[in-house]
């Protein structure tokens, strides 16, 4: 084999690879809308829990959203909902320590809620009902 036929091939692979990469690597960005809804369900879990600096930044989260955004007040109430049940439900991540020592991770566990079935879909169920008033915006 010459030089460059072998130069060429590696060439070849190596554009093959980048392109098959750079399809996969690229994700969409999230519209206002799921932002918005996904973000409110973090807010809702936050608010909920036991720290006075978590509710603050819950509650202020979720009032920078209903500030910000679009639709009527009332169609976050089964988000709400879905989120206080998954609460109850659930129970917040712990890591363990060494020996018998635990620590909870309310922040963990909130982010990940929105992957939860009945808050995912009651994540849906909101983006569909306020979807016409985030369209055009």
């Amino acid at each position: 084999m010459t030089r460059s036929f072998i130069t060429g091939a590696r060439l070849f692979l190596a554009c093959g690879f980048i392109s098959a990469v750079s399809g996969i690597a690229r994700a969409d960005a999230r519209s206002q809308l799921q932002q918005d809804v996904e973000g409110y369900a973090v807010a809702t879990c936050l608010a909920a829990q036991n720290s006075d600096y978590l509710k603050d930044q819950g509650d202020g989260w979720a009032s920078i959203i209903v500030q910000r955004g679009y639709g009527d007040v009332e169609d976050w109430q089964p988000l709400i909902d879905a989120v206080n049940s998954a609460l109850k439900d659930g129970s917040v991540a712990v890591i363990k320590g060494d020996g018998t020592s635990s620590k909870q991770m309310p922040v963990f566990y909130c982010a990940e809620i929105i992957d939860q079935p009945k808050v995912r879909s009651a994540v849906d169920a909101t983006m569909e009902k306020m979807k016409a008033a985030y369209e055009g915006r």
